[in-house]
């Protein structure tokens, strides 16, 4: 559960929830149709804040990286395997989070400790994050390809795609099947190595197919000649080596 929202910028409203049901809603003016709505109430910033939190990128088209905000921490206050943990992150140090929690029996590395507050590496918190949420070390998911992680599942939970869950399945567009088919079979205890290896199968078909293309009409064709090229050679090397043959005639192995 999250408790509360928080930043150390001045004009920040902190938000804060209870147990059950806690819905944002955009302000509207007496009169207004259903569909004028006075936006800027924070709904998608604050979605942007928890991605931001836990372990979300921060390029630098990234909010938290404009001149307004880079100087200013953002902060969350939300269960976390089985306490309560406060953890802050800022655009200008990106690279890591501050941590107030006991970590003695997490498994942490990587870190740096001041009374009680605890100096962690995003990657780290990244691993921390898919541990204690989704038991990643139980089920000892593997770093292979299409493999669930942390970002990819959690988005499902915090999801920025227009729409929302118009499509429970996606949490983004355009992405690959096995994208949404590992991260679904993931979450429902299904076998999600089954999807995984799918997709496998279908980079396999995808790069034999650019590789006929390639040798037809592509790239290759250039440096090994096309279709009918090669049949051409092929046929006149034939030849060649059969006038050969005719040339040496039997070999007479008698002396």
């Amino acid at each position: 559960m999250i408790h509360r929202i928080f930043s150390s910028l001045p004009t920040f409203k902190e938000l804060s929830f209870r147990r059950d049901l806690n819905v944002l809603l955009a302000d509207k003016h007496e009169g207004a149709s259903s569909k004028q709505t006075r936006n800027g109430a924070g709904k998608s910033s604050m979605v942007e804040i928890i991605h931001f939190l836990t372990a979300g990128e921060c390029g630098e088209d990234s909010i938290f990286r404009l001149p307004e905000l880079v100087g200013h921490s953002f902060g969350m206050d939300f269960d976390l395997g089985g306490q309560r943990v406060l953890v802050e992150r800022s655009g200008k140090t990106q690279s890591e989070v501050i941590v107030s929690a006991d970590l003695a029996n997490w498994n942490v590395t990587g870190q740096e400790s001041l009374d009680g507050r605890h100096k962690l590496p995003i990657k780290e918190w990244d691993r921390l994050l898919g541990n204690l949420m989704f038991r990643f070390e139980d089920i000892g998911a593997a770093k292979t390809a299409y493999a669930p992680s942390f970002r990819s599942l959690f988005s499902y939970f915090a999801r920025r795609m227009p729409g929302g869950f118009t499509e429970p399945h996606l949490h983004f567009v355009g992405g690959r099947p096995a994208a949404y088919q590992v991260g679904i079979s993931f979450l429902l205890g299904l076998d999600w190595s089954i999807p995984q290896e799918w997709q496998v199968v279908r980079d396999k078909e995808q790069e034999i197919q650019k590789l006929r293309s390639a040798l037809g009409e592509g790239d290759l064709a250039e440096l090994v000649g096309k279709k009918a090229e090669l049949r051409a050679q092929l046929a006149s090397a034939g030849s060649a080596a059969t006038k050969m043959r005719d040339r040496l005639g039997p070999v007479n192995t008698n002396s």
